[in-house]
């Protein structure tokens, strides 16, 4: 195997976050993988049913879960939300479920685990020209919103997420439907009322659940090792106030767009 880093790929700042064109990038490489994987179970679904889904991996953080939870509320809170807001938030949180239910159209293989370190971009001079997935450990089956709701809420600068949200889910619809047919399926199947309901169901039964825990070992610069965190440990964590904006951001987006 080659060495990306010797190639010229590396990844962002995990603290900043990155920028619209390497995020766009990034979603363009994202579509190619999630529409290999549609299109083989599209295409081949006993194939898909026999050799991918006796051995997808669920996963799911409970060593934080508890942890997370309890230094949530509070920031939440102190955001001003309200007591309802704050009761939907926890019934959210605690409602992970695993991914059942999962779409005939939108199932497929998914990554898990799409924050931007492993996410590694190759530059043209200043400008990004190419990105590969990497560590590829935890494959599920689910929606390709579970990915991209994942690298959207943890991996883009926040400034520039508050903007252009929008914008990159028209970007990742349009560079998905685009591989998709260019492998020979119906697209029509692939409505964006459709996609827009994945949105929901991802960000609701899975991945603000997963954002809240995974923002901890990304945004806390003193984190050692996860092995330092225990099932069941409830105390409070030091989170910087970049952490807390970035809950006090996603949190009321959920709640603008219905997602929860």
């Amino acid at each position: 195997m080659a060495n990306l880093k010797y190639l010229g790929y590396a990844t962002g700042d995990k603290a900043k976050g990155l920028d619209i064109s390497s995020v766009e990038v990034a979603l363009k490489s994202l579509a190619k993988f999630h529409a290999a994987g549609i299109g083989f179970k599209q295409q081949n679904p006993q194939s898909f049913e026999t050799h991918f889904i006796p051995y997808f991996y669920y996963f799911i953080g409970h060593h934080f879960h508890d942890l997370v939870f309890a230094n949530l509320i509070p920031v939440l809170e102190s955001g001003g939300f309200s007591t309802e807001e704050i009761e939907t938030v926890k019934s959210v949180y605690q409602g992970i479920t695993k991914k059942q239910d999962i779409s005939n159209t939108w199932g497929t293989l998914i990554h898990y685990d799409t924050w931007m370190n492993n996410i590694l971009i190759k530059n043209d001079g200043s400008e990004p020209k190419n990105a590969i997935i990497v560590d590829h450990q935890v494959y599920e089956q689910g929606t390709p919103l579970n990915d991209i709701m994942l690298f959207l809420f943890t991996s883009v600068q926040l400034d520039i997420l508050k903007t252009e949200i929008d914008h990159f889910l028209d970007f990742y619809f349009n560079s998905l439907i685009t591989n998709l047919r260019r492998l020979g399926l119906d697209i029509s199947k692939f409505s964006r009322d459709s996609f827009n309901e994945e949105i929901k169901i991802a960000v609701k039964k899975y991945e603000f659940h997963h954002t809240m825990w995974l923002l901890e070992p990304i945004l806390n610069p003193n984190l050692q090792s996860l092995a330092t965190f225990k099932q069941g440990d409830v105390y409070l964590l030091n989170w910087t106030e970049e952490h807390k904006k970035r809950i006090q951001f996603i949190t009321p987006l959920c709640f603008e767009k219905g997602w929860f």
